[in-house]
């Protein structure tokens, strides 16, 4: 009984552990052509998904990332993604997310 109960503790704590390093994921179209810095903010209900930028390189997410983000670009050629070390992710100071910016190549 104790080796159970041991047991199902140790596996709870490891999918506990697993789901908080999960990074969030926001998906941006944008043309083929763009390049630079994108500028998000974050926790917009109703925000268009995925996430479409304006000539400035400004959108809006209904993510809220809770620790990292991990950024898909959409252009008509190619796909990839920006990795979470490479977002930053802005936030108010109570730790809530305000913002997310990454430089597309």
């Amino acid at each position: 009984m104790k080796s159970s109960l041991a047991n199902a503790l140790v596996i709870s704590l490891l999918l506990t552990s697993c789901v908080n390093h999960l990074d969030t994921k926001i998906t941006v179209k944008v043309p083929d052509g763009y390049s630079g810095y994108i500028n998000l903010g974050t926790c917009i209900k109703g925000a268009q998904e995925p996430v479409v930028l304006d000539e400035d390189g400004d959108g809006v997410t209904s993510a809220c990332p809770t620790r990292d983000a991990v950024i898909t670009v959409i252009k008509p050629t190619k796909t990839f993604d920006i990795a979470a070390e490479h977002v930053r992710v802005g936030r108010r100071s109570d730790g809530s997310p305000l913002s997310l910016s990454a430089k597309i190549p």
